[in-house]
Formats: structure tokens, sequence, C-alpha cells
């Protein structure tokens, strides 16, 4: 059995296969969490975009039914 720095060459081995796919795991997981955070940026944005559009046309609705209301009530202005 081969020997190196008093350890076998299976557990060297064993260690710098687990390194690599440590360092790997922790290279995508900062390429996701960058990835997710402007996706949530986003749709934070388009959310609040989304919000005030509603709200706009429910303004324009009601200011449209108090208007027909007042025709109704005093005829064609």
């Amino acid at each position: 059995m081969e020997l190196y720095l008093g350890y076998p060459v299976f557990l060297w081995e064993g260690l710098i296969n687990f390194s690599s796919v440590i360092v790997a795991g922790l290279i995508i997981a900062f390429i996701t969490t960058f990835y997710l955070k402007k996706k949530d940026e986003s749709t934070r944005v388009a959310g609040v975009i989304l919000e005030k559009r509603v709200n706009a046309q429910h303004e324009i609705h009601h200011k449209s039914l108090r208007c027909s209301c007042v025709k109704k009530a005093y005829g064609k202005l």
C-alpha cells in the first residue's frame, strides 16, 4: 500500500474529491443566490408597478361611476 505523508493514497484522493465537490457546490450556490436575488428584485418591481396600475384603474372606475351617477341624477351635462 502506498503512503503519502503517512496516510494512504486513497484517503488523499477522497479528500481531494470531497474538496472539489464542496468548491463546485459553493460556486453554484453563489451564482444561484446572485441570480435569484436579481430575479426577486425584478419581481418586486413588477409587483409594485402592477399594484399602482390596479389602484389607478380602481380610481378611474370609481370616478366614472360617480360621473355616471351625476349624469343620471341631473340629466345630461
